[in-house]
């Protein structure tokens, strides 16, 4: 599962089919190609044992 954050930390809207919301996306199962080609942070988020996800920043692409 993967969280995008968007450049504008303020968005509210969809983009490239993903629904934004103060910056930030609902967890998602893939990521679409637009937004490794744009400066927009995509988050990994990984499952530990007790369930819980934490975050975890793996790319983010230059402005």
């Amino acid at each position: 599962m993967y969280r995008i954050h968007a450049p504008n930390r303020e968005y509210d809207g969809q983009v490239a089919g993903v629904e934004f919301h103060a910056g930030d996306s609902a967890p998602v199962e893939s990521v679409p190609d637009y937004f490794r080609r744009h400066p927009y942070e995509v988050e990994e988020l990984h499952e530990e044992a007790d369930g819980e996800k934490p975050p975890r920043r793996t790319r983010r692409k230059p402005a």
